[in-house]
């Protein structure tokens, strides 16, 4: 009897051992459920600021950087050299970090580094410079900055060649007379070939006649310091705009296709079947 008894007990507290250890399925369920439940995201990661200025973590109100990879990652490091941590924000962190930017260092000539910052230090700096050098002829360094010393600094930027910018003054390329004007691409193609003001501007109707606009679109007239289609013959001088397009009447500074006369004398009505003539075009009927 004794030992029945003892069987009996050794069940229940077996029975009190399992439910101990092994917890009901309803609390099983919560334990996992609390367990898959997904990390907040901090909205900084996310965000444009983190993707730009490499600022990803939320310190306070604010998203800041607090590590260098977040700004080795960012938008900035490659084009500003902004790679290193520094209070929450990043900056340049080395020369390194300046030689590598591909605005700052490629297109300004900031390639040095000093104080956290990417800085001019040598007319190699800017002579490389895409944009300061070749674009605006800025390449000399003068008090901690690229600048047109001279003006073959600006005989090979693109201001000079484009717009006349041609003669070095105070540390830009300016018009300084006609003669810039005479060897830029307006004056060649608009007729803008006379320094007016700090701007080379069309000044005789020679000029206009010249130029690539009175062959293309027939504006062979002086205008208001503009070359224009002024009159229809202007147009019907124009290779491409009366004899090409059927745009042989002046209208409002430009030549215009006004009758179906016209169209089909153009090059347009033989290859395109461009034979009548709708809203100042040439077009198909």
């Amino acid at each position: 009897m004794h030992q029945e008894r003892d069987f009996k007990l050794t069940l229940l507290i077996l029975a009190a051992l399992t439910f101990m250890i092994v917890p009901a399925c309803g609390t099983t369920s919560t334990v996992k459920a609390e367990e898959a439940k997904p990390a907040a995201v901090d909205p900084c990661a996310t965000s444009k600021q983190c993707k730009v200025d490499g600022e990803c973590v939320t310190l306070g109100q604010e998203c800041r950087a607090v590590t260098d990879a977040q700004c080795r990652a960012s938008e900035n490091c490659p084009e500003l050299g902004w790679c290193a941590v520094h209070d929450g924000e990043c900056v340049a962190g080395s020369a390194a970090d300046c030689r590598q930017a591909s605005y700052t260092c490629g297109a300004g000539g900031e390639c040095g580094f000093e104080n956290g910052e990417c800085v001019v230090v040598s007319d190699e700096d800017c002579k490389k410079a895409e944009e300061s050098c070749a674009d605006f002829g800025h390449c000399s360094f003068k008090d901690g900055a690229c600048v047109a010393v001279t003006d073959g600094d600006c005989a090979g930027s693109v201001a000079c060649k484009d717009t006349g910018e041609c003669t070095a003054q105070d540390g830009d390329c300016v018009v300084a007379g006609d003669t810039d004007c005479g060897q830029s691409r307006i004056c060649s193609e608009s007729g803008d070939c006379t320094r007016v003001g700090k701007e080379c501007k069309a000044s005789k109707e020679e000029d206009c006649r010249k130029s690539d606009e009175c062959t293309s679109l027939g504006r062979c007239s002086l205008t208001d310091q503009v070359c224009s289609a002024a009159k229809d013959a202007d147009c019907r001088a124009s290779i491409t705009a009366c004899e090409k397009r059927g745009q042989c009447t002046a209208r409002e500074g430009s030549c215009v296709a006004t009758n179906d006369a016209d169209c089909k004398a153009s090059q347009y009505c033989i290859d395109k079947g461009a034979c009548v003539v709708k809203e100042d075009y040439c077009v198909q009927p």
